[in-house]
């Protein structure tokens, strides 16, 4: 029972790690990403393009 609480928790972690890093980058959620996949979910949510509105890059 220790371990499975132990793994949850882990992945509350990551879940929350990658749901702020996604939001950084523009998007909504993100949080699934790291739950279930852990460090390769911040791995993917990294890969994102941005996508924030008040990007002005406009070469």
């Amino acid at each position: 029972m220790g371990y499975l609480i132990g793994v949850l928790i882990w992945a509350v972690i990551w879940g929350f790690i990658t749901k702020k890093v996604s939001e950084n980058k523009g998007y909504d959620g993100g949080f699934w990403w790291g739950f279930w996949l852990g460090w390769i979910g911040l791995i993917v949510v990294a890969c994102k393009p941005n996508n924030n509105n008040n990007n002005n890059n406009n070469y």
